[in-house]
């Protein structure tokens, strides 16, 4: 058997209205951030990032951004896999279009993988 450490979250329902994306981009910076380090093999974002569509001038779409970059270059610098599994239909249709810069490669039927390299062909469900 092979140990691994890894990192989860789910659930993160950015664009509820309950939801300040301030507050978001700040507890992801204090709690998930520092937890990317060199002895976790990967961080899975776990589905659910959004909670609803949102459009690309506002908030929280400028705060997925910037998190989103956030951790793509926490992961890269500290060698972590980086994935993505998608939540509820209705919440996650196109999270793959938060930040133009990333590719989602579907991996298997429920699991995505992120990553900056641009795929030769990609069909998305």
């Amino acid at each position: 058997m092979t140990n691994f450490r890894a990192i989860a979250i789910s659930d993160l329902h950015l664009g509820n209205p309950r939801v300040d994306p301030f507050h978001f981009q700040a507890c992801i910076e204090k709690y998930v951030l520092p937890q990317i380090t060199s002895d976790i093999s990967h961080l899975f974002i776990c589905g659910d990032f959004f909670d609803l569509l949102i459009t690309m001038n506002s908030i929280a779409s400028m705060v997925a951004s910037t998190v989103i970059a956030k951790l793509k270059k926490a992961c890269f610098d500290a060698g972590v896999k980086l994935r993505v599994l998608r939540g509820t239909f209705t919440h996650d249709p196109s999270d793959y279009l938060a930040n133009p810069d990333l590719y989602v490669i579907k991996l298997e039927a429920n699991l995505w993988q992120v990553t900056d390299e641009k795929p030769a062909a990609q069909a998305f469900e």
